[in-house]
């Protein structure tokens, strides 16, 4: 069978998978969508993929596919039956589930989040839209506003770059001596992630893009009504979002923002991964 004879079969998604079907069919004719839109969930179009792609996070509660633009719900567990017939299966962040279902039929699994070009140009629109959320809920400039970054990853990297340039007092945490050099080179203020408790009270907009429980109930609960605080990390996130109701401070739970913001940006970065594992994935067929 040629590689252009392949099933491809796309399920759920924002409207990054979408704009990467589209692409993706454009080259592999033999591609399909569930899940999306008007296009119904098929049992049988599933079960004769050979490749399955799935959102660039398969899941965000870990029981349902990740589908915001299906009418249904779609349960991981209702779809394990379908997705075992599959040769590979593709994804950003793909949940611990679909990982078993794999290793137990022998599907090899292919999982894009951790490339380092993906997540080096994934950063920006994500950064992005963390910039768009904290204009549009506080009643301040960023030009003035004192600022944490916490975390100097990707994400943290060009929110600080961002930042500076509105004029923003930037201050970033870390804990590896490489981040703090590279921070001093570049004359940003910086302290150790373990100081983020004691420091917080200090500043108007805490970005957090640690996936941990790095702010604590304690210090969330000094905050004024007048700070935002807005967490980017994937889940368990950097705060217990069930207690927010208990805080002063506005917090705001902001993941999958390239998905929201820059679909097609960030659609293109994903599309650049999935075609170059599609590449593999149908060679060694």
């Amino acid at each position: 069978m040629s590689n252009t004879e392949r099933k491809i079969v796309f399920i759920g998604g924002d409207e990054r998978n979408r704009h990467i079907y589209n692409s993706v069919k454009s080259i592999y004719k033999n591609t399909q969508i569930v899940a999306i839109d008007e296009n119904e969930y098929d049992s049988e179009i599933v079960k004769n993929a050979d490749v399955i792609i799935l959102p660039t996070i398969s899941s965000k509660d870990g029981q349902t596919l990740f589908a915001p633009l299906y009418k249904s719900k779609i349960l991981l567990g209702d779809i394990a039956e379908d997705l075992k017939h599959c040769k590979a299966i593709i994804g950003g962040k793909i949940n611990k589930k679909i990982y078993d279902i794999a290793a137990d039929n022998k599907i090899v699994v292919y999982e894009y989040i951790n490339d380092e070009s993906f997540k080096a140009l994934n950063a920006i629109p994500t950064a992005e839209g963390a910039i768009a959320i904290a204009v549009s809920n506080t009643e301040k400039t960023l030009w003035g506003a004192k600022c944490l970054v916490v975390g100097y990853g990707n994400i943290g990297k060009y929110l600080c770059y961002i930042l500076t340039s509105f004029g923003a007092d930037v201050t970033a945490t870390a804990r590896k001596k490489k981040d703090f050099d590279e921070m001093a080179r570049k004359s940003l203020k910086s302290v150790n992630t373990s100081e983020v408790n004691e420091i917080i009270s200090d500043f108007d907009i805490i970005f957090n893009t640690v996936p941990y429980r790095i702010i604590n109930d304690d210090a969330l609960k000094r905050l004024n009504e007048e700070v935002l605080v807005i967490d980017l990390a994937s889940s368990p996130y950097g705060l217990d979002h069930s207690k927010t109701e208990q805080f002063k401070c506005k917090t705001i739970l902001a993941s999958s923002l390239p998905g929201k913001y820059s679909p097609k940006t960030a659609a293109n970065i994903a599309l650049s991964a999935i075609l170059k594992i599609l590449s593999e994935v149908l060679k060694n067929e």
